[in-house]
C-alpha cells in the first residue's frame, strides 16, 4: 500500500538519481570547484540521437549543438538565491536537425567545508508539451463546452507537479480561480480526507504505473470554509514516455455529496430496519406468486425453530399450525388478500418444528405490478410471552381486586377518572360509607365537599408522583372529625402507562390522641427531671458544705487531742469522711455531664492538650524512669469540650503509670487514626493489662477496681466513658495481662 509520503517520494524521484536512474531522460555531473562537465549519461545522448561511440563533447559544443546553455550560470544562479534545488527548460538540436525542448532540474551535493562541490543535472524531454500550445485555440473552446457542464475539470503536468484546473474546480472547493494559478499536487493532495488518502493515492499510482486503464475514486475534498465535499473523480493519463513513464494526466471531479446523503441515508435507514427487526425478534417473509416460491428471513426461522439453511414451501408453512380452526384461519386470510388486495393483522397459535407451542401475530400486505397482485410481503413476531403477560396480567388484577376488598386496610384503587373499580371493607368503615355502593362511581360524587386541594393532590399523582402524608383531618359524610395517614401511587399497565391510582389510607385519631397525651408526659418528665438536677445540686452542695466542716473539726481535734490519733476508732472516722467527700465529689461530675454539652463543643487543637498532659505527668514519670512518646507531629483540630478533654487525657496518662509492671521501664506511646467519622486518639502502654474476658463488661463500670493500687477509686475510667459519650464518641481498649493496654479514643468528625 502506497501512503501519501511514499505518493510524494514517487513524485520527487527525478530528485533522486539513486532511486531510479531510469525515470529520466537524461543526466549530467558537474564539478564546481574545476568548473567542468564530468560525465554526461548515455541515455542523454541517446536523447539527441547519438551512438556512445559518436560522443565528442568538444566537437558537439563547437558545432552548436547545444544553444544558449551554460551550466555553470544555472548553479551560480541558484548559489546566490540559497536554492539546492532548480531548474529551467533549453532547447537542444537532434543529429538529425530538429528541435527537442529539455526540462532541466539541477540539484547542489551537500556542502563540505562550507562549498558545495558537485551539482547533478537532470534532463526530461519536454517536446510534445509544444503542441499543447497549438492546441491552446481547440482548448479554449473545449473549455467553454466543460464549463458548460459543471465538470470540474483538471489537468496534471507529472514532472512539473503542476496542476491547472477550471472555474467549476475552483467554486466546488471554495476557492476563487486567482488563488488556483500556481498550485501543485500538493495542493489537491492537502485537501483530501485522511480516510480516503490511501485508497486514492493507491488507485492514482496504479494508473500512472500504468497498471490500469483509467483513475476512478470517491474521494472526499476539504472546501475552504472547513466542510467536507464528497466528489467523484476520474482521470486518464494522456501522454506518456516510449518507456512508459506518465507526462500528463487529465481528469474530472463530480460534486456526488448529495448522492452520498442520499444513499448513506438510505443505508443508516435499511440497517437500522435490519437492526431494530433483528433485536426486536420480529421476523419477514414474502410469498412469490409467480415463482410459487416462499422465504423466510432468519428471525423468521428462529421463532419456526428451524435450521438456518431450511426452504419452507407454502404446504410445509402450512403444517404448522394445528388443523381445524388454526388452517383455516391463516388459508382464509392468504386467500382473501390474494383476491382482494386487503392487508391482514392475524394472531395464530402454532408448533414449532421442536414441538414447542407459540403464539405469533402474522401482519401481510399485497405488492401489486400493473395493477396484478405477484408477491404477498409481511412481517411475523412471537407473541408468546406477551400472551403469557395477559394472562398473569388478569390473574394478576383478579388476585389484586380480591387483597383490596379483603384487605384490613383502608384501600381503594381509581381508575383514570377517579371512578371506583375495588375497595377493601375498612374503606367503607373508616370513611362511614358501609353499605353504599361506590364501585364505578366517582370518588368526588361519594365525597362531594371534598376540599379542593385533593383535586391538586390526585392530578400529579395522575402524572407520575407518589403522595403522601403522616396526618391530615379529613371529614367524614356524617360530619366527624378524624385524623388520616394516607399514601396515593399511579398503577400502570403493561406498556407502562398510568391507569389510575391506588390509595392507601389509615385512621390514626386515636395515635394522634395518644401521641397528644405522650407529649404531655414528655414534657412532665422533663420538667421533673429539671428538679431532680436542681435538687441533686442542691444536696450534693449541702452535703459537701457538711463535709467540709466536718474534716475542719478532725483537724482540729488532731490537733489538740493529739491522743486520738491512735484510736482506731477516730482513724476509722476520718477515713469515712473522706470517703464521703470523694463519693459527693464523684456524683457533683456525674451529674454534670450530658448536660449542654452541644454548646461547650469547640474546635480545639488534640496536640495541644496531649502536650499540656504529658507535662502535667512528667514529674511522676520522671520518678518511676518512664517514657512518654508522642507521636502525633502535626497540627490536629477535633470537636470537643475543653474540660473533657484535658481530664481523659490525664487520666488515661495517669492510669498508664499507677498500673505499671514495677519490674520493667513504663513507655507510653500516642498515636493517631483517622476514618471518615472518626479522629482516634490512642494511648499505649506495657503496663499490667486487664483480662478482658473476665473484666472486659465491667471495665467502665462506676467503683469497679481491676489492681490492687493505694489510689484506686474505680471512678476515672467511669467518668472518662461517660464524658466521650457525652460529646458523641466512644472508647474502646485491646488489652493482654502482662503486656499491656491501648485505649483508643473516636472523636466524632
Amino acid at each position: 500500500m502506497m501512503d501519501e509520503k511514499n505518493f510524494k517520494k514517487f513524485i520527487n524521484q527525478e530528485l533522486d538519481l539513486i532511486h531510479d536512474k531510469s525515470f529520466f531522460d537524461g543526466i549530467w555531473i558537474l564539478d564546481l570547484l574545476e568548473q567542468k562537465v564530468i560525465h554526461i549519461s548515455n541515455e542523454f545522448w541517446s536523447l539527441l540521437g547519438f551512438e556512445p561511440d559518436q560522443i565528442d563533447l568538444d566537437a558537439i559544443i563547437s558545432k552548436n549543438l547545444i544553444r544558449q546553455l551554460n551550466p555553470f550560470d544555472l548553479v551560480e544562479t541558484a548559489v546566490k538565491s540559497g536554492k539546492t534545488v532548480f531548474r529551467s527548460n533549453k532547447i537542444f538540436t537532434h543529429i538529425n536537425g530538429h528541435e527537442k525542448l529539455l526540462m532541466i532540474k539541477g540539484l547542489l551535493t551537500p556542502k563540505s567545508n562550507g562549498v558545495n562541490k558537485k551539482a547533478i543535472l537532470f534532463f526530461g524531454d519536454f517536446t510534445n508539451f509544444e503542441l499543447d500550445k497549438k492546441l491552446k485555440i481547440r482548448s479554449n473552446h473545449f473549455d467553454q463546452i466543460i464549463e458548460g457542464t459543471d465538470l470540474c475539470t483538471w489537468e496534471w503536468n507529472i514532472p512539473s507537479k503542476e496542476v491547472l484546473t477550471n472555474n467549476n474546480w475552483a467554486g466546488l472547493v471554495g476557492y476563487p480561480m486567482e488563488d488556483l494559478k500556481n498550485i501543485d499536487i500538493n495542493f489537491w493532495l492537502n485537501l483530501i480526507h485522511p480516510a480516503d488518502k490511501d485508497i486514492t493515492l493507491n488507485k492514482l499510482f496504479d494508473h500512472i504505473r500504468n497498471k490500469t486503464k483509467s483513475y476512478e475514486a470517491e474521494v472526499r475534498l476539504k472546501h475552504k470554509d472547513g466542510h467536507w465535499v464528497w466528489t467523484l473523480t476520474k482521470g486518464k493519463v494522456i501522454t506518456r514516455k516510449k518507456n512508459g513513464k506518465a507526462i500528463l494526466m487529465i481528469g474530472y471531479h463530480q460534486d456526488i455529496s448529495e448522492t452520498k446523503k442520499i444513499g448513506n441515508t438510505l443505508n443508516r435507514t435499511n440497517e437500522l430496519f435490519e437492526d431494530t427487526m433483528d433485536v426486536a425478534q420480529i421476523g419477514s417473509w414474502e410469498v412469490d406468486l409467480m415463482a410459487q416460491k416462499l422465504s423466510w428471513s432468519k428471525v423468521t426461522k428462529q421463532i419456526f425453530e428451524v435450521e438456518s439453511d431450511y426452504l419452507p414451501t407454502y404446504d410445509k408453512g402450512l403444517n404448522f399450525f394445528q388443523k381445524g380452526i388454526e388452517q383455516e384461519k391463516i388459508s382464509n386470510t392468504i386467500k382473501n388478500t390474494v383476491e382482494t388486495g386487503e392487508k391482514f393483522d392475524i394472531e395464530l397459535k402454532f408448533n414449532t418444528a421442536k414441538d414447542n407451542s407459540k403464539w405469533i401475530r402474522i401482519i401481510g400486505q399485497a405488492e401489486m405490478e400493473a395493477k396484478e397482485i405477484t408477491s404477498l410481503k409481511g412481517i411475523v413476531q412471537d407473541i408468546s410471552s406477551n400472551r403469557k403477560e395477559i394472562e398473569e396480567l388478569q390473574k394478576n388484577y383478579r388476585q389484586i381486586k380480591l387483597f383490596i376488598e379483603q384487605a384490613p386496610s383502608a384501600i381503594a384503587m381509581f381508575d383514570k377518572n377517579l371512578n371506583y373499580i375495588t375497595a377493601s371493607e375498612q374503606w367503607y368503615i373508616d370513611y362511614g360509607i358501609e353499605g353504599r355502593e361506590i364501585i364505578g362511581k366517582s370518588h368526588f360524587d361519594i365525597f362531594p365537599h371534598i376540599d379542593k386541594s385533593w383535586s391538586e393532590i390526585y392530578k400529579s399523582c395522575l402524572d407520575g408522583a407518589n403522595l403522601k402524608s403522616d396526618e391530615e383531618e379529613f371529614t367524614r359524610l356524617d360530619g366527624k372529625k378524624q385524623w388520616l395517614k394516607w399514601e396515593i401511587k399511579p398503577w400502570k399497565n403493561t406498556n407502562n402507562e398510568i391507569e389510575g391510582l391506588i390509595m392507601y389510607s389509615s385512621d390514626i385519631t386515636s395515635l394522634k390522641s395518644s401521641r397528644t397525651e405522650t407529649e404531655s408526659l414528655m414534657q412532665q418528665l422533663l420538667d421533673q427531671n429539671d428538679r431532680l438536677m436542681n435538687f441533686s445540686h442542691i444536696v450534693s452542695h449541702n452535703l459537701r458544705s457538711h463535709t467540709v466542716n466536718l474534716n475542719s473539726l478532725l483537724k482540729m481535734m488532731k490537733g489538740e487531742f493529739s491522743e486520738v490519733n491512735n484510736s482506731p476508732y477516730f482513724q476509722m472516722f476520718e477515713k469515712a469522711c473522706n470517703n464521703i467527700s470523694d463519693t459527693i465529689s464523684h456524683l457533683r461530675e456525674v451529674a454534670s455531664m450530658n448536660s449542654n454539652t452541644d454548646e461547650g463543643m469547640m474546635a480545639l487543637d488534640l496536640n495541644e492538650y496531649i502536650e499540656k498532659s504529658i507535662t502535667a505527668v512528667k514529674a511522676k514519670s520522671i520518678e518511676v524512669e518512664g517514657e512518654i512518646i508522642n507521636d502525633i507531629k502535626a497540627k490536629v483540630q477535633i470537636n470537643a469540650i475543653p474540660a473533657y478533654l484535658d481530664s481523659i487525657i490525664l487520666n488515661l496518662l495517669t492510669n498508664s503509670i499507677k498500673y505499671r509492671q514495677l519490674e520493667q521501664r513504663v513507655v507510653i506511646n500516642i498515636g493517631l487514626e483517622t476514618t471518615d467519622e472518626y479522629t482516634i486518639l490512642s494511648i499505649k502502654d506495657n503496663g499490667l493489662g486487664i483480662d478482658l474476658e473476665k473484666y472486659g463488661s465491667k471495665l467502665f463500670g462506676m467503683y469497679k477496681v481491676f489492681h490492687h493500687h493505694k489510689d484506686s477509686r474505680g471512678i476515672g475510667l467511669f467518668i472518662t466513658k461517660s464524658q466521650i459519650e457525652a460529646m458523641k464518641g466512644l472508647i474502646t481498649v485491646e488489652s493482654t495481662p502482662l503486656q499491656g493496654s491501648t485505649f483508643k479514643v473516636h472523636f466524632r468528625n
